[in-house]
């Protein structure tokens, strides 16, 4: 016996009369506004809610049951219809069964159990028993009272029934928060006279006359001063000197101040001490340190007083303060305070006590970013939200803090100032006020509009205030006029399917087929409409757009030959089972080869390697010069500089050939603001740039590092992806941060002046932080930065002429040169770890893996600013003084295997592709040039 799957047709026409809509959306209320205006009979309608899909069970719609005598003209003209097919399936009005089989058939096909069955297009044969079905009684009724005997109630306290939330007031002064972090810390006292004082005391001799100024209080200072212009002692009678009064004062006062200095160091050293052999009660006693290094705030005299250690928002916004002192102390202690406080941080972190935690980062080290971390990992919100606030002037990072606490209508104001109205209609909602909802979300819609973001537009209106219509307005506009046409078209698409308009998807499909267009938006045109081949569950459609594909495809190539592959490769996967197709799409691009792929004879020399051109496009976006590029898997991202100097972000799919398929460019509009005077105090000039991109694709986030601007978040899209990425600077990064690297989920961020290395995971907790040692001789240059490379669970600095490796779990190498280290190149992940040091003059090969020292090989010193990348093989390629090298590396050897000729572009960076024997060389004017290496 043959069986065959039934299937749903799209007619032309109407194939019964409508017995059932379906209503947009999952709001009840909404359902019976609409009813009601329908002026219909309200006992004979009954209500069948539908699901997402067979595995999502939650209510998107509602199938609504008309009255055997209900009016055609009162049911609005876009809600779905749906006829009886039989006595117990609805099927839509527009759709017939395939094969042919009668409504006798169907009925005995169907479940016993099921009360009626409901055939939706996208969400397949849904099924109601006599309990689902509901009335609009039910919408409306109330439950039922328990019986139980209430006679011993006592009245409560009256509510306002609009309450919608309750939550603490915001503070007025930061007196009325947080006066419990310092419990369970320091609850043993202990007399710091009882500890030896051994260590920094013992090294501090001669510490006073190598400081000079530095040991000296202030008065010491001046009394060092007078001291130097006093009258010289007079003579007595009996040949003895006696000193003046002026001389005098300034004696004692300099002999007191070394007194003060060398109990100070005494004092540090049993700190030292105590935050070693008892860390809770040494932080009773611990110095705040700043957030620079350059000084420490103690108290005034020669002792350690003790401090509540208690994270306090008083002190930390200048109203808690008290007598303090300037404690000078030799470099290498402060080093060693800072290192000490850190790991101290760290320590309350694992044990749980953000508080605690954020106490250390705000108070002892200045690290506001760091203490708003802490206490949004311990939930903290209100006190996080300060922070960011009113120290870091970051309102965005506190309406979040707001937002995850709770306290909505705080946030809601933050959100409001920014005209973040999407995320104020959210907050509405969750309030429960649908029309200050709404409102907020049609003003999103008509900025994204206004700005041109029409994708954007309709997401808001179909996915917020569910007005798909509204939303297929916005789609129309994007198509025509903006550089997403794929993306608008292909929810287009969608939300035509979903709301079953089959004769508006067939004739837009025409539409498309009779116009010209350039190859950019034949290619996006063509991707749109394999969706509808690959998707739609009407086969004409899938026909047609099948068939408008290829008449695109072929009028493009005709007036632009150059998108030939793009486009027949497009066409070979709407059909990819085709084999003619393929042969013939191959047979044509061997036929119509570009002149520049037709490799001519060459002379083959000894030692000598070709680069043949094989593709070259440009990306074309409004930017004056591209300044980075960066990959990460089949992404390809590249930071420009637009005509207004604004940062400019474009985001790509590199297909498997190399190829720049695809490509969105993007901005961050308001979301830009001029970075503070932090890096000027260091000499950043005003022309010289170190921006930076990590890649982090397991967070689906790219983190930018601007040397002229902060950027905040903004979202990226992706071609060929159904994920959108954020792009910008991350919040928990500090304005002293200068470059950036990313791998194996930790993003290493390092800080001038400080020289702080911090690690920190997906949401922006701190994970680990070291102390960097830099050479003596070393000065911050802004136009080479502090060069990172991050390599599965270590990062690489260069300062200087010496390379810091450091793991995440503290352990620390250092790699001294001869020559300061302008740049590093890592090889591909999960292969042998080699990293690349260049200089201005010749550069090394180490292998940091080494069991005990690393194996480092030198190469050339001949070669002016060489540039570099590992291919996938394992090669290293060379680029310097307008010379292409290519070397290996067998057993720990470099070899120069010769020089690359025929690459003519200069690369502002060199990247890997996907094929071992090929590179991808980009330019300042965002030109893309992929070339071949071979062997002569």
């Amino acid at each position: 016996m043959n069986s065959f799957e039934l299937q749903l047709r799209y007619c032309e026409s109407a194939q019964r009369p409508a017995s059932a809509v379906i209503l947009e959306g999952s709001n009840p209320s909404n359902w019976l506004n609409e009813i009601c205006a329908w002026e219909l009979s309200l006992n004979e309608i009954d209500l069948f809610p539908l699901p997402h899909s067979g595995t999502d069970l939650r209510v998107r719609d509602v199938l609504v049951s008309l009255p055997k005598n209900a009016e055609a003209h009162r049911i609005p003209s876009l809600a779905a219809g749906y006829g009886w097919f039989g006595k117990r399936l609805l099927i839509p009005c527009e759709a017939t069964l395939f094969p042919l089989v009668t409504e006798r058939e169907v009925d005995e096909l169907l479940s016993v159990s099921e009360r009626i069955s409901v055939w939706h297009p996208q969400r397949g044969l849904i099924g109601f028993e006599a309990a689902d079905l509901l009335t609009l009684a039910d919408l409306v009724a109330s439950s039922q009272l328990a019986r139980t005997d209430w006679s011993a109630a006592k009245s409560g306290t009256g509510i306002n029934s609009r309450l919608h939330s309750i939550e603490a007031v915001w503070p007025e002064s930061p007196e009325e928060i947080i006066k419990q972090a310092g419990q369970g810390i320091g609850s043993k006292g202990k007399d710091l006279s009882k500890l030896n004082p051994k260590g920094i005391a013992g090294k501090a001799v001669g510490v006073a006359g190598l400081m000079g100024g530095l040991a000296l209080t202030p008065a010491a200072l001046a009394a060092k001063m007078i001291q130097s212009v006093a009258p010289k002692s007079r003579q007595r009678a009996g040949g003895t000197q006696a000193p003046g009064q002026l001389e005098s004062w300034a004696s004692d006062i300099l002999r007191n101040s070394a007194k003060l200095f060398d109990k100070r160091l005494r004092e540090i050293d049993k700190l030292m001490k105590m935050l070693k052999e008892s860390p809770d009660e040494g932080l009773k006693y611990a110095i705040p340190m700043g957030g620079e290094g350059t000084g420490v705030a103690g108290i005034a005299g020669a002792s350690l007083m003790s401090r509540l250690v208690d994270f306090n928002l008083m002190n930390i916004l200048g109203s808690g303060g008290g007598p303090t002192d300037y404690w000078a102390m030799p470099y290498e202690v402060q080093q060693e305070l800072f290192h000490r406080y850190r790991e101290l941080a760290e320590r309350e972190v694992h044990l749980g006590r953000h508080r605690r935690a954020a106490y250390i980062y705000a108070e002892l080290l200045g690290d506001f970013n760091g203490a708003a971390s802490v206490l949004v990992a311990g939930k903290h919100y209100r006190e996080a939200a300060v922070i960011y606030r009113d120290k870091l002037y970051r309102p965005k990072e506190a309406a979040e803090c707001l937002e995850n606490g709770g306290l909505f209508t705080d946030a809601i104001k933050i959100y409001r100032d920014l005209s973040m109205f999407e995320k104020v209609g959210d907050l509405y909602r969750k309030l429960h006020d649908e029309e200050l909802a709404v409102a907020a979300y049609r003003r999103t819609a008509q900025s994204a509009s206004e700005s041109g973001n029409y994708l954007e537009a309709a997401r808001i209106l179909d996915e917020k205030i569910e007005s798909p219509d509204a939303a297929l307005g916005e789609l129309k506009m994007g198509w025509k006029s903006s550089s997403r046409v794929k993306e608008c078209l292909e929810k287009t698409f969608e939300i035509q399917a979903r709301l079953g308009r089959h004769a508006e998807t067939s004739s837009l499909i025409g539409e498309l087929r009779d116009q010209r267009f350039s190859q950019g938006r034949a290619v996006a045109i063509v991707s749109a409409l394999g969706t509808v081949v690959r998707n739609s569950p009407d086969a004409k459609l899938q026909v047609q757009a099948a068939d408008a594909s290829r008449v695109l495809v072929s009028r493009t190539i005709q007036s632009e030959p150059q998108s030939a592959r793009q486009l027949l490769g497009l066409l070979e996967k709407l059909a990819p089972e085709d084999r003619l197709l393929k042969r013939d799409t191959a047979r044509y691009l061997k036929q119509n080869r570009p002149q520049y792929l037709r490799r001519g004879s060459r002379k083959t020399r000894k030692k000598a390697w070709t680069a043949t051109e094989t593709s070259s496009q440009k990306i074309n976006a409004p930017v004056r010069e591209w300044e980075k590029f960066a990959q990460s898997g089949q992404t390809l991202i590249a930071l420009g500089e637009g005509y207004q100097f604004e940062p400019v972000i474009v985001v790509g799919t590199l297909i498997s050939n190399g190829s720049l398929i695809e490509y969105t460019v993007n901005g961050w509009g308001d979301e830009v603001s001029f970075r503070t005077d932090t890096l000027d105090r260091v000499g950043r000039g005003d022309h010289e740039h170190f921006s930076q991109i990590a890649v982090m694709p397991q967070q689906n986030t790219i983190h930018v590092i601007h040397a002229d601007y902060e950027l905040g978040s903004t979202g990226v899209y992706v071609p060929g992806s159904t994920e959108k990425m954020t792009a910008g600077t991350p919040a928990w990064l500090t304005d002293e941060t200068v470059n950036i690297a990313g791998s194996s989920g930790v993003l290493w961020a390092v800080e001038v002046p400080s020289l702080a290395l911090k690690g920190f995971n997906s949401t922006g907790l701190p994970v680990t932080n070291h102390q960097l040692e830099p050479p003596h001789d070393w000065r911050f240059d802004p136009a080479v930065g502090i060069p990172m490379l991050a390599k599965e669970n270590s990062v690489y600095v260069a300062l200087g002429s010496s390379l810091l490796q450091m793991t995440q779990s503290g352990r620390t190498r250092t790699i001294e040169f001869d020559q300061p280290i302008l740049r590093l190149v890592g090889s591909l992940s999960q292969t042998l770890s080699r990293v690349g040091v260049l200089f201005e003059n010749g550069g090394a090969v180490c292998w940091p893996s080494s069991i005990n020292e690393p194996h480092v090989e030198p190469l050339p010193k001949n070669l002016s600013q060489p540039d570099g990348i590992f291919l996938r093989n394992g090669k290293l390629i060379i680029f310097a003084s307008g010379e292409w090298h290519v070397y290996s590396m067998k057993s720990r050897e470099l070899e120069f295997l010769g020089y690359i000729y025929g690459i003519t572009h200069k690369p502002a960076q060199i990247l890997r592709h996907p094929d071992p024997d090929k590179i991808i060389v980009c330019t300042t004017a965002g030109e893309l040039v992929q070339y071949t290496l071979q062997e002569s």
